[in-house]
């Protein structure tokens, strides 16, 4: 899997600007960039209210920059903590919707991974029931890459012997995978559509070939999924034989242009092996995990 890189045939839905989407003032919950959430309010107010402008914004939030707004939309500026409550104000949001906006600042604006985490756990709760919310249709498949073993039990079925028994699939798994959260990744992969209950003959087999990845949200998720999978990698130096693993590691020194040239070619040996063997390989009987990582080690070294 390949973080920023086609691992499937799906792609989650985004909020976007459009027509349709500007007949009704934007709701703040349909979104997952707060930025895209002004650029489409201030479209709304000015399709509404031809006079509207940042100057009026700047004055109902009493910001004495008239264009902050304008700013902070086109990304030039970030939106301070101290004009935070004041866009609130502005916006006329109520206190549900004021909760998700100030998460949402701030999990746009975060640049730490874990804080990133922490403030989409504060856009969960407070988008909680609130249905066709962007988290709400998204949350499955945010879902999909929190936990490791969802997407090896979703290649597991492409195994033509694949088990359909839990207790047998988690044996195979070498039990590193509880029967509970087989049967919950499962239920999960059924309930997005990328597995499906054949009609005739019972069995779990793959809806789509592969899966995609492409937004903020979703990249997020699989930052969390590499992480886990460098975790797998260490377990298995411990556990497995050397007949089970092959890690090997390379230190050499380059320039930027080379580094660039060989994320490249990285990206490409991956898309070769996958189409190679995950599309060709005939009698398939296990499933393999082959992480790539590529990690400068040391700051740009002057003369």
């Amino acid at each position: 899997m390949q973080e920023n890189n086609n691992i499937s045939s799906y792609s989650p839905p985004q909020p976007l600007s459009s027509p349709d989407a500007l007949a009704s003032l934007p709701r703040v919950f349909d979104y997952i960039d707060f930025k895209e959430f002004l650029k489409d309010y201030y479209l709304f107010k000015k399709k509404v209210l031809p006079a509207f402008s940042f100057g009026q914004f700047a004055k109902k939030a009493r910001i004495p920059t008239r264009n902050y707004l304008k700013r902070v939309m086109d990304g030039e500026r970030p939106l301070s903590n101290e004009n935070l409550p004041k866009f609130i104000i502005a916006l006329d949001l109520n206190a549900k919707e004021s909760s998700y906006f100030e998460a949402l600042v701030h999990y746009s604006q975060a640049k730490d991974p874990l804080i990133k985490k922490y403030y989409f756990e504060q856009l969960r709760n407070a988008s909680s029931g609130v249905k066709g919310s962007y988290i709400d249709v998204n949350s499955a498949h945010y879902e999909i890459f929190q936990n490791w073993y969802v997407i090896p039990v979703y290649e597991y079925f492409s195994l033509p012997e694949a088990s359909q028994d839990i207790k047998v699939i988690a044996r195979q798994f070498k039990d590193k995978i509880s029967t509970k959260e087989i049967k919950d990744a499962i239920d999960l992969l059924v309930e997005v559509e990328f597995l499906c209950i054949d009609p005739d003959t019972g069995r779990v087999k793959k809806n789509v070939e592969n899966i995609r990845c492409e937004n903020d949200l979703m990249n997020m998720a699989v930052r969390n999924y590499h992480q886990k999978m460098l975790e797998m990698t260490s377990q298995s130096v411990a556990t497995d034989g050397v007949n089970d693993r092959d890690l090997r590691a390379i230190s050499i020194a380059v320039n930027k242009e080379a580094f660039v040239k060989i994320k490249k070619e990285l990206e490409d040996f991956m898309r070769h092996l996958n189409q190679k063997y995950s599309m060709a390989v005939a009698e398939k009987n296990c499933l393999v995990q082959l992480n790539s990582q590529l990690i400068q080690l040391t700051e740009v070294v002057d003369q």
